[in-house]
């Protein structure tokens, strides 16, 4: 599967997800890669999916600066980073939600970052994903690991 083939499986995941949560879905505002908007049109959720990328500055730089700017209570970044770079992006990715935090705050705030990365499982290739969620200070309320076979 193609890089674009598997960020629009991902993209079309999400849709499905608003549309069960009754939620409008916009591509591309403001550089992000889809939102979710309430009935009010306030944005609930910012969706970030990168799986080019692997150098830890410039997805900071891009996709992470763009969920920390947004207004909105969940911003989900997913990303392919290498195995040895997964420490200095997560510790980054904290630095600049609590620098944000410093200056504005938005009361319930929540990032989810989704890191994938590929290895063997069963002596198949597989996909492990390790999701972390931080409130709007960038403290860790959650972490969680899961290891998926990769179809053929």
């Amino acid at each position: 599967m193609s890089g674009d083939d598997w960020t629009q499986l991902v993209l079309r995941f999400f849709e499905q997800e608003a549309a069960k949560e009754n939620c409008l879905i916009e591509s591309n505002y403001m550089l992000v890669d889809q939102v979710w908007r309430g009935k009010s049109r306030e944005i609930v959720l910012a969706l970030e999916h990168e799986n080019t990328e692997r150098i830890v500055n410039r997805l900071l730089e891009k996709e992470v600066a763009h969920l920390i700017d947004l207004r909105s209570r969940m911003k989900v970044g997913i990303f392919y980073p290498s195995a040895g770079d997964e420490a200095t992006l997560m510790k980054e990715i904290h630095l600049r939600i609590s620098n944000a935090a410093a200056s504005v705050q938005i009361p319930g705030e929540q990032y989810m970052f989704i890191l994938g990365f590929t290895t063997r499982k069963e002596g198949q290739q597989a996909i492990q994903f390790k999701a972390t969620i931080l409130d709007q200070l960038g403290a860790v309320k959650v972490h969680r690991e899961h290891v998926i076979l990769r179809s053929h």
